[in-house]
C-alpha cells in the first residue's frame, strides 16, 4: 500500500484530504471486490466439490438463493485534534504535575497524529457451513465473510 501512496504523492505531492480519502476508498473497494471474487470462487469449489473424498460435506441439487455485498469505508480524524488540545489545556489549568505531565503527553501525540496521521486497519475472513433440517429437505447454509 505504500507504493501505491507513493505513486499518488509523486503525481499530485500536496492532495486535499477529500481527494485523498476518495482515493483510499476507491483502493479499499477495489481491494475487498477482489476479495469477494475470491470467496465466490471458493464456495463454488465448495458445492461442486461436495461429497466426494476431497470434500466429504453434504451436496447439494440447486442453489436457491445468492447474495454477495461490498462495502468499504475510510475515516479521517482531523477534528479529533482539536478535542485533544481542548483536553491537554484543561489539565494544564487543574493543575498538579501528573495533569500537566499527562496534558504535555496528549499535546504531543494529537501533535504527531496531526503532521503524521493515525489510522489502524484489520482484516479477518470466516467462513460457516450449516445443515438445517426443514420439514422433510435437508438445507444447507454456507456463509464467507
Amino acid at each position: 500500500m505504500a507504493i501505491l501512496k507513493n505513486a499518488i504523492n509523486a503525481l499530485d505531492p500536496a492532495p486535499d484530504k477529500t481527494k485523498e480519502l476518495t482515493l483510499a476508498c476507491n483502493l479499499l473497494f477495489e481491494l475487498a471486490e477482489q476479495k469477494h471474487e475470491i470467496q465466490e470462487k471458493f464456495l463454488k469449489e465448495q458445492l461442486r466439490t461436495a461429497g466426494t473424498a476431497e470434500n466429504p460435506s453434504i451436496p447439494i441439487t440447486s442453489i436457491l438463493a445468492w447474495h454477495s455485498e461490498t462495502r468499504a469505508y475510510v475515516k479521517s480524524d482531523a477534528g479529533s485534534l482539536v478535542n485533544t488540545v481542548t483536553d491537554a489545556v484543561r489539565k494544564f489549568i487543574t493543575g498538579g504535575s501528573d495533569a500537566i505531565i499527562s496534558g504535555v503527553g496528549e499535546l504531543i501525540t494529537g501533535g504527531l497524529e496531526a503532521i503524521l496521521g493515525a489510522g489502524s486497519g484489520t482484516e479477518s475472513s470466516m467462513h460457516s457451513y450449516f445443515i438445517v433440517v426443514e420439514g422433510l429437505s435437508i438445507v444447507r447454509f454456507d456463509l464467507t465473510a
